[in-house]
């Protein structure tokens, strides 16, 4: 019963809402599931957002987001082997995506070299929900709940997205349309999580 689920997407896109909606579906199934995000809850976690909060340089947030990483990923083959359910609010991909923009015209291929230094410590999720959202839908959400961070500005937000849809080609991707009511997004989710666990 084992399967490792990821929640991507730009902010102001949902995920979190639809990961602690997605827990209680799979919950209410009862399935053993645990729910996890990134930046982590640990001091590294917190590392990784003071420097986003204070604007430090990419490479030192690119960093941070991998070291986190390295000390969750321990846990999350834990729940796996225990033969729980994890869903993961944001993951390896969130750090292509943004670290991939902030790092344009830093190294010759950002893409490359993430994924280069992040493969010691890197298991590939079994489902990728990518919520999709219109940049300018995501930032409206944000500014009515709280204070943007240096990430959320609609161009970056933009260049963002695009580089999760090169992305979701991979078929493990499957492409959430997050305009729509939570209610409805958190109904399709279930069934794309419950649908997996019956094969």
């Amino acid at each position: 019963m084992s399967l490792f689920v990821t929640l991507e997407g730009i902010d102001g896109s949902g995920k979190t809402t639809l990961a602690r909606h997605v827990h209680k579906r799979m919950e209410a199934h009862d399935i053993d599931t645990i729910a996890t995000q990134e930046p982590t809850k640990s001091w590294l976690g917190d590392a990784v957002r003071r420097s986003v909060d204070e604007g430090a340089d990419p490479w030192v947030q690119t960093l941070l987001f991998l070291a986190d990483r390295s000390r969750h990923i321990e846990e999350i083959r834990e729940w796996i082997s225990q033969d729980r359910v994890v869903i993961c609010d944001r993951y390896h991909d969130s750090t292509v995506a943004y670290q991939g923009v902030a790092l344009e015209g830093r190294v010759s291929n950002p893409l490359e070299w993430i994924r280069r230094v992040s493969s010691p410590f890197l298991l590939e999720p079994d489902i990728t929900l990518l919520l999709v959202v219109e940049p300018t839908e995501g930032l409206a959400r944000l500014s009515a709940v709280r204070e943007r961070t240096p990430f959320e500005e609609l161009e970056f937000l933009r260049r963002v997205q695009e580089l999760y849809l090169r992305l979701a080609v991979e078929t493990r991707f499957v492409k959430l349309d997050s305009s729509r009511p939570p209610e409805v997004l958190a109904r399709e989710a279930e069934g794309i999580i419950l649908s997996r666990l019956q094969r």
